[in-house]
């Protein structure tokens, strides 16, 4: 629906559909998060997710580039 529209690209719909379902009703953490963060946060697998959610409610400073980091590491 938003695709058609918004005439939104399949692969952008996807990005804010899966943001929506993670951070919809979080405002605590939306406030808190640019774009590419909140795309990052989403993606990423629970463990992390989780880490830096409770990262961002303590007031922490969290970009983007910290959550790709923290995925990479084995």
């Amino acid at each position: 629906m938003a695709r058609r529209t918004y005439g939104l690209d399949p692969v952008k719909a996807a990005l804010h559909a899966r943001v929506a379902r993670a951070y919809g009703d979080r405002r605590d953490i939306t406030s808190r998060l640019n774009w590419a963060a909140l795309v990052a946060l989403a993606d990423a697998p629970e463990p992390i997710r989780q880490g830096f959610e409770e990262r961002v409610v303590a007031g922490e400073r969290v970009v983007a580039n910290d959550i790709r980091r923290a995925r990479l590491r084995p």
